[in-house]
């Protein structure tokens, strides 16, 4: 699997009580386009939780 990293700025990861809840808003909003530009199913979109 593919490890990313990503930079985010300090101004836009005050807006999320916790790593967590970021973490999970940017899976969330990747998941859920990929899904519907048909490269993901929802078995494979369930694979892919955030740890």
């Amino acid at each position: 699997m593919t490890l990313v990293t990503l930079e985010i700025p300090d101004e836009l990861a005050a807006n999320f009580a916790n790593i967590q809840e970021l973490r999970r808003a940017l899976y969330e909003d990747f998941i859920i386009e990929q899904r519907q530009q048909g490269r993901l199913s929802l078995g494979e979109a369930a694979e892919l939780q955030p740890r």
